[in-house]
């Protein structure tokens, strides 16, 4: 495929190589289930796998939750000895399944999360795939490792038999537990070793990306490792500055003194189409949630008027004009003001409720007045 490399100044971030790197790489199932406790664990990291600079291939087996935490204590004390032999050796993974799952299965086990946290904060375990975006422009479909391993693998590309994808790793896995179940153990190992060159090669892969990066790099005049210039920031420190911080007090204390906003009435929470509905339905009962005196139409004690409902032709119920006196609260719970004539309008054709032929228990039927 086409590539470019347009950033290769991205590459200096890269470490130095040397001669204890490691290169990692997880196979893993999501979907392997077991109980424990009471509760149901999802996900197993069966192999841990890695190879040094001379490719040499080392595996830690995990076909249980137990062999996951045994595995993990092998690769530290593994990961331990090889940094106390070289100080400036590092772990490089291609995207961040690594990163993520060596601290979930620590946190899982509560074994090894002190040294697992320690690695990352050192810098020892080193992605790839970001640099890989950084720096690249490829012509291929994706920034996956195994599209662009046509770059730098020439003529050793993958086989097209055995286990050739991630998703074929976990399917494979599978196969062969079950096969070791039911007795076949032969065939079951002959799976496992497919599985296990499967991610030799990916460790491979991820050596000899790490290599051709640098070989780029070097063609345009860039070192890995090699120390950045760094400009010393000569300006004063941060001081927030008094009136913001005198705005900052002023603006709490105006929220903390504001009182809450009142809640609007009930009724004129309810849209105008069911106060309507509901009104013509009952005949001028009171609604659900509707201050009494608009509901039924008639005034409060002390009102001055009385407003009654009658029927118009066609048997909806309206109320008659009336005037207030004002000595009540119909004007304080939204009726007009005194002196005003109040009248409830009839509800629109496209907001009258659909037509019935009778209302539960004969109440009324449709053309006639309520009985």
């Amino acid at each position: 495929p086409r590539v470019a490399l347009h950033t290769p100044g991205a590459i200096a971030e890269l470490p130095a190589p040397d001669a204890g790197d490691l290169y990692f790489d997880f196979e893993g199932d999501p979907l392997w289930r077991a109980e424990r406790d009471g509760r149901v664990l999802w996900g197993l990291d069966y192999l841990f796998g890695m190879t040094d600079n001379e490719d040499a291939f080392t595996a830690f087996w995990a076909h249980d939750l137990d062999a996951e935490a045994e595995s993990l204590r092998a690769f530290l004390d593994l990961v331990a000895a090889r940094r106390a032999a070289h100080p400036g050796m590092h772990i490089y993974h291609y995207a961040a399944y690594e990163k993520t799952h060596l601290l979930s299965i620590a946190a899982r086990h509560g074994v090894g999360e002190r040294e697992v946290d320690e690695l990352l904060r050192a810098g020892v375990l080193v992605d790839l795939y970001p640099l890989v975006r950084k720096t690249l422009r490829a012509g291929v479909g994706s920034y996956s490792i195994k599209k662009l391993e046509p770059l730098y693998m020439g003529s050793e590309l993958r086989s097209e038999d055995g286990v050739t994808t991630a998703v074929g790793s976990v399917e494979e896995y599978q196969r062969s537990r079950e096969l070791a179940l039911s007795g076949d153990v032969a065939t079951a190992q002959k799976m496992l070793d497919d599985i296990a060159d499967y991610n030799r090669y990916d460790c491979v892969s991820t050596r000899r990306l790490r290599d051709w990066l640098i070989e780029r790099a070097a063609e345009h005049g860039v070192q890995p490792g090699a120390p950045q210039a760094v400009e010393e920031d000569e300006r004063a420190p941060f001081e927030e500055s008094p009136l913001a911080l005198g705005l900052e007090a002023r603006a709490y204390e105006a929220d903390a003194a504001t009182p809450p906003r009142p809640q609007a009435s009930a009724w004129r929470r309810l849209p105008s189409t069911i106060t309507a509905a509901s009104r013509r339905a009952s005949g001028g009962s009171t609604s659900r949630g509707l201050p009494t005196p608009f509901a039924t139409g008639r005034s409060s004690a002390g009102c001055s008027s009385s407003i009654e409902p009658r029927s118009n032709a066609t048997g909806s119920r309206r109320a008659s004009s009336a005037t207030c006196g004002g000595t009540c609260a119909c004007t304080a719970s939204g009726r007009p003001a005194a002196g005003r004539r109040a009248t409830a309008a009839t509800p629109s054709r496209s907001t009258r409720p659909p037509d019935r032929s009778r209302r539960r228990g004969g109440r009324w039927a449709r053309g006639s007045r309520s009985v």
